[in-house]
């Protein structure tokens, strides 16, 4: 899943800014996957046509390309 398909998937689905979700960090330090992050991630899969990846990878590469971040972190702009 290269990231420039991520990003254009994403942006297809919900426009230029990130998806912010406000209990990303509270699930991060309980040890579990926000089930909204887990939501976003299904439907990035099924539209990007990712048919060789796990809900649980696809919610880290959202992550890890700051498509997805936690309301309390979130400044509108930066992104």
């Amino acid at each position: 899943m290269p990231p420039s398909d991520v990003r254009t998937v994403m942006r297809a689905l919900h426009g230029n800014e990130p998806q912010v979700l406000g209990d990303l960090e509270a699930h991060r330090q309980g040890g579990t996957i926000d089930p909204a992050l887990r939501t976003l991630a299904d439907g990035v899969i099924a539209d990007g046509k990712f048919t060789n990846v796990s809900n649980e990878a696809m919610c880290y590469r959202l992550l890890d390309l700051k498509l997805v971040v936690d309301k309390a972190q979130y400044q509108p702009g930066l992104f």
